[in-house]
């Protein structure tokens, strides 16, 4: 309820957060105000990194410094677990929150939403196979220096989740090349070294359905190949968000990242 109220969502996250606490089950809290349920949000854990997100305070309860009490209290649980940094999504409604707190823009998040229904291919593209659960391992070795942490705990929740809904690409000599996952709503995670390997993994999505009928995609700007490609397909962009952090900064590889899992997870 504070999450679709303070989002302005349609639509119930209840699945999502389901997700969010089996990941990290004691990353995510509720504040109060007397005994009124009033803001929420949380934090996964990565290792080198913390992920804050769904961070949000019932309109009608806002300016009470509620965000600011969560959000002190979410950084104090990341210094607590040894998190050296700490990233998250920002709408521009949080930005100077963030930055009274230290955070820094490192870079944009644009979500692009396909705006019509795309042509579905009849058969996956010939080095694009459905994910198993015992590729994971080499899965994450292949993700690890694009994410910047490993998250095989994120790929095994969302193919257990999504079981026929995850695809990898592969060289003719076996190794992985980039993945996809397509959940009920996005396109992501989703890595690719190649264009060509995105836009098979894409085409590979194509083939299923989704709850809104077309899914969306978070990116960042700078990602100029990831662009072009899902603008080609019919991506429009619809919002965009400040991407921030606190702390050092990381050795990630954000322009190979088609897709994040979502605003909560990067």
């Amino acid at each position: 309820m504070i999450t679709m109220a303070a989002y302005q969502l349609s639509y119930s996250r209840k699945t999502e957060l389901q997700r969010y606490l089996t990941l990290q089950p004691d990353g995510w809290y509720m504040a109060l105000l007397g005994e009124q349920p009033a803001a929420f949000g949380g934090i996964v854990n990565y290792g080198l990194f913390s992920y804050v997100g769904m961070v949000g305070v019932l309109p009608t309860l806002q300016h009470y410094g509620l965000g600011t009490f969560l959000m002190e209290f979410l950084l104090s649980w990341a210094e607590q677990h040894r998190s050296p940094t700490i990233l998250l999504d920002a709408s521009d409604a949080g930005v100077n929150l963030y930055r009274k707190l230290g955070f820094v823009e490192d870079d944009k998040v644009l979500l692009l939403s396909l705006l019509e229904p795309p042509v579905c291919p009849a058969a996956l593209p010939a080095n694009i196979s459905r994910l198993q659960a015992h590729e994971i391992p080499e899965l994450t070795a292949f993700d690890t220096p694009y994410f910047g942490a490993e998250r095989a705990r994120v790929f095994q929740r969302l193919l257990q989740e999504y079981p026929n809904r995850a695809f990898v690409s592969r060289h003719p000599s076996g190794s992985i090349t980039g993945y996809l996952f397509a959940q009920e709503r996005t396109l992501g995670p989703w890595i690719a070294q190649t264009s060509t390997d995105a836009e098979n993994l894409l085409l590979s999505a194509f083939s299923l359905s989704f709850d809104t009928g077309l899914p969306y995609v978070l990116v960042s700007p700078m990602h100029q190949q990831a662009l072009t490609l899902l603008q080609r397909y019919g991506f429009r962009q619809q919002r965009q968000l400040s991407h921030m952090r606190l702390g050092p900064s990381l050795p990630r590889q954000r322009t190979m990242i088609y897709g994040q899992a979502s605003f909560a997870l990067g």
